[in-house]
Parts: C-alpha cells; structure tokens; sequence
C-alpha cells in the first residue's frame, strides 16, 4: 500500500518524467538501495527497509509511475489500449471467417 499511495507523490515531484529507471518500485532499486525511499520516509516501513526489503517490487502500476512519471503511465496506458484493441479486432476477424 505504501508504494502504491506513494508513486502520485512521487510522479509529482519529479515530473514529467519520474525517478528514472530501478529507481522505485523495483527489485532494481534494492541493491544498491534507493534513496527514493529514504526521502518519502519509506525506509521505516517493514518490507521496504535498507536492511530488510522483500516487498520493494511488490507492485507494478506504482513502479511504473514513480519510475516513468505521468508521461511515461500515459504511454504505458495508451499501449495497453492498443493491444487490448488489437486482440478484440483479430477475435472478431477470426469469428468472421477473416483469419485463418
């Protein structure tokens, strides 16, 4: 939850275009340990910890977020719509006899 409440802050912060790569939400961003956390106040949360961080990539949209920013959500966003499009398009070609 606390990735997850974290990462609009965090996009915020460093807009447009986030922390950059295994910076947040990332077993990348463990080793070595991201000071991302140690500024948001997250490495005194169990799981995120310097010492003990086995939650640190336990989610994926708030990685995607704190890491790429609004733009790069915006286009992971609009990838996922294209792809969703696209497979709905080749089932209705294939029920129509179009696809082999």
């Amino acid at each position: 939850a606390v990735l997850t409440l974290g990462a609009p802050f965090i996009a915020k912060d460093h807009f447009p275009f986030g922390t950059g790569w295994g910076a947040y939400g990332s077993a990348f961003s463990a080793e070595p340990y991201s000071p991302v956390y140690t500024r948001y106040g997250m490495d005194k949360v169990w799981g995120l910890s310097p010492s003990y961080h086995e939650f640190v990539s336990d989610t994926f949209w708030p990685m995607v977020l704190g890491q790429c920013g609004y733009f790069g959500f915006a286009a992971f966003i609009g990838a996922l719509v294209l792809f969703v499009k696209k497979v709905f398009t080749l089932k209705e070609n294939k029920s129509k006899g179009k696809l082999r």
